[in-house]
């Protein structure tokens, strides 16, 4: 289990309690859009208050995160913001959409063994791509990591959880 496990499973309730949102019998676009402006402005309301005490920056720090994105998600689901929507409903969005869920399980193996086998940040591409570049070489190493798994992965561990949908 990783030292952040805690707030990784408040991230997946943030999401579950979204998704719970929307099947409900509440869901309407207009309240979607009311409801992410409500946790953004929880968001705010946590970052201006919490900012420089021991309690937010160690317990409160992720849970602030989750509250910007979950927002962002419900304004863009909610179809207000028409360049965004539009966006969203690309072809390639809705593939990562698909497989989501394992690139989501997959992140942290993938940068595990990365960091293992390549090194986190190794002195040679350091010094040709300097602090940022061997950052980004990481960054874009792993995602092609976690999609090139979640695509080998998709007719196994995406159909079983895509057959599970129809219970939710």
């Amino acid at each position: 289990i990783y030292y952040y496990s805690w707030f990784r499973f408040d991230s997946l309730a943030t999401g579950a309690i979204l998704a719970l949102f929307v099947i409900s019998k509440w869901y309407s676009r207009e309240s979607l859009y009311l409801w992410g402006l409500g946790c953004f402005a929880m968001a705010s309301l946590l970052g201006v208050v919490g900012r420089g005490s021991i309690v937010f920056e160690y317990a409160l720090d992720f849970t602030y995160l989750n509250l910007v994105f979950v927002s962002l998600l419900a304004v863009v689901l909610s179809g207000r913001v028409s360049l965004v929507s539009r966006l969203a409903r690309q072809r390639w969005m809705i593939y990562c959409g698909e497989i989501s869920y394992f690139l989501y399980l997959s992140q942290l193996i993938v940068l595990d063994e990365w960091d293992k086998h390549i090194g986190r940040y190794p002195a040679a591409v350091v010094a040709l791509a300097g602090p940022f570049g061997a950052i980004a070489i990481r960054a874009v190493g792993a995602c092609a990591g976690c999609f090139v798994l979640g695509e080998l992965s998709r007719p196994d561990f995406g159909g079983a959880i895509f057959k599970l949908e129809r219970y939710f």
